[in-house]
């Protein structure tokens, strides 16, 4: 209880010492409030690519900083490089160290295929300049980089065009181009130099003028009337010269060479550069050829009482030819009606407009007829072109020597047959004629009856120097002569129906009518037949196109074409026909249609043959 008492008695006391001295003290506003001062944390700031540090109050927490881990930017803290997070204060050392890229660019060139340009190519290479990402007064604080692509410096364009010239490229600049590649930013090619072209000039032709055309019930269109002699059929263009250029090499470019002339044949002449006609006849003009050709026109049907029709030119019979009529014409031959058991050949071409029946037909005979014969004449003359040097050695060797006249006559025959064999019996052939061309050819009929003349038997041991000469002379001659016949034009052929006939051709053939029928036809090119091809063979060098081959009974019907990349095309095809295209052959069992067929180079393929439904 007395315990009690006391610290009521102290409680009392010290109430009343405290009261006492507030009682003493100024008063407060009763809003006021006591302040209280924050705590001060380290901080870091980023500017310019300078770190700085603030310390932290003796309360606060010092900054952190994190480094990457990047090549690109090295951090030394106190001389020591420093990676991830890491404690840092005002007093340390903080270096940094960015590793910039820098940018490059390299100038090359290259002259064009044709060595008329000179193509300018610039390398260029993109350099990075680095910065740190600016932060300010941040606790914890993470170092980014930012990137600043940095172009090259431009070139100067006379520094490229003295590198240029010191290359010994000549030419004329493209400032332009040369200005855009300077400045450009990336990787970029341009023509900074060119030569000096070649103007090609034009070459010098003939100009046909304007003459009276008539219809053509043949071949359905319009085309030039018989023209009369004088009448001036072209005109002379002369050639404008070109110029000659000159490539970034310094090297000349010549002009092209122009195309020579047309040949004027016989039946024209140039008179003041005008091409003037000499003769009446039909007007041929041609890339390689302008001429007038004769022509023969037989008004009524030819038959067997009017004999042989051998024409240097054109003919044209206006009916039909009958039984047992021969036509041989050096140009074309052109019947307004039929062809009936008959000989036909134009040289130029066979144009039929009814049918031929039971004939023989040849177009461009001359390539048929000269074809084998021109290799083994062409061989022969070049034999005895050595053969004639050997022998003038001889002569002139047994000219030096006396009383040696009587044995020149035998020199000849000597050499054949010690030296030249194969010469030998190449002339003995050729003399024999076994395919009676004499009879066709007056130029091979010469040379034939030299051969059996003087170069056969006993004659050819009296052979003189001047017979070996003209021997040569002949055969080089011929030799020219089949060349330029068999560089002329192909010629066609063109009817309306075969039946039973052969028909040949150097070039074209199209039967435009109902068909053909149990024939054989022949074409260098190509054969469109528009009808049905019952019966018989077709050969063809490229292609054959036939709406309807065979019959439905199956006869027997055969299409062959030579060349190993040609094509057959038949929309109709019945069975039991034969196709050939190269070594590539098909026969059918059933009927088709849209039925083509390829050589063997598509072989591999699944188009070698397609059937379309």
């Amino acid at each position: 209880m007395q315990v009690f008492n006391t610290i009521k008695q102290w409680l009392f006391k010290s109430r009343v010492s405290i009261s006492q001295k507030l009682e003493t003290q100024p008063e407060l506003p009763m809003d006021s409030e006591i302040e209280v001062q924050p705590v001060k944390h380290g901080t870091v700031s980023v500017m310019e690519n300078q770190i700085s540090i603030t310390d932290p109050d003796d309360e606060g927490a010092f900054a952190t900083l994190t480094i990457p881990k990047d090549g690109r930017l090295v951090v030394v803290l106190d001389g020591q490089p420093a990676v991830g997070r890491v404690i840092v204060h005002g007093k340390q050392d903080i270096q940094l160290v960015l590793s910039h890229i820098p940018s490059s660019q390299k100038f090359s060139s290259r002259v064009s295929k044709n060595a008329m340009e000179v193509i300018g190519r610039v390398e260029v290479t993109l350099g990075e300049e680095y910065r740190l990402k600016d932060l300010h007064h941040v606790r914890h604080a993470v170092l980014e980089l930012e990137v600043k692509p940095v172009y090259p410096a431009p070139l100067e364009v006379d520094e490229i065009t003295a590198q240029l010239t010191s290359a010994g490229y000549q030419g004329d600049f493209d400032i332009k181009e040369l200005k855009q590649l300077c400045h450009a930013n990336q990787t970029s090619e341009a023509i900074v130099l060119r030569g000096v072209p070649m103007i090609p000039g034009k070459p010098a032709s003939y100009r046909p003028v304007k003459l009276p055309k008539v219809y053509d019930p043949i071949h359905r269109r319009m085309r030039i009337t018989t023209i009369s002699m004088g009448t001036t059929v072209a005109v002379l263009e002369p050639e404008i010269p070109g110029v000659p250029g000159r490539n970034v090499l310094g090297q000349e470019v010549p002009c092209p060479k122009h195309w020579s002339l047309p040949e004027l044949g016989p039946g024209v002449v140039e008179v003041n550069g005008r091409i003037v006609a000499i003769r009446n006849g039909r007007f041929l003009y041609t890339r390689s050829r302008i001429d007038v050709i004769p022509e023969l026109v037989i008004s009524h049907d030819l038959s067997s009482k009017d004999g042989k029709i051998e024409f240097d030119g054109n003919v044209v019979v206006l009916g039909s030819v009958l039984d047992g009529s021969f036509i041989q014409a050096t140009g074309s031959v052109e019947v307004h009606g039929g062809v009936l058991r008959s000989t036909v050949m134009g040289e130029r071409g066979v144009f039929v407009a009814d049918a031929i029946v039971g004939s023989r037909v040849v177009a461009g005979q001359s390539k048929f007829l000269y074809m084998k014969l021109y290799f083994d004449m062409k061989q022969c003359a070049d034999e005895f072109g050595h053969f004639h040097l050997e022998y003038r050695e001889l002569i002139e060797h047994a000219k030096k020597q006396l009383n040696n006249d009587e044995r020149q006559p035998l020199l000849a025959d000597v050499l054949l047959v010690h030296r030249h064999r194969k010469l030998e019996r190449t002339l003995i052939h050729f003399s024999e004629d076994e395919n009676q061309l004499q009879e066709l050819d007056d130029r091979y009929r010469q040379i034939v009856l030299e051969l059996r003349s003087k170069w056969n038997g006993i004659g050819r041991t009296n052979i003189s120097e001047k017979d070996v000469a003209h021997l040569h002379q002949l055969l080089a001659d011929y030799v020219s002569f089949v060349e330029s016949t068999m560089s002329l034009e192909p010629a066609e052929v063109k009817a309306a129906t075969v039946t039973s006939s052969s028909v040949r051709t150097s070039g074209k053939m199209a039967i435009t009518g109902a068909g053909v029928y149990a024939s054989s036809l022949e074409a260098r090119d190509s054969i469109l037949v528009k009808g049905t091809v019952r019966g018989g063979f077709l050969v063809a060098e490229n292609t054959v196109r036939i709406h309807e081959l065979g019959t439905p009974s199956g006869t027997e019907t055969s299409v062959k074409v030579l060349n190993t990349s040609g094509r057959i095309g038949i929309r109709i095809r019945h069975p039991n026909t034969l196709l050939q295209v190269g070594t590539n052959r098909d026969r059918n069992l059933v009927e088709e249609y849209n039925a083509v067929v390829k050589g063997e180079r598509h072989a591999n393929s699944n188009t070698s043959r397609r059937r379309l439904a």
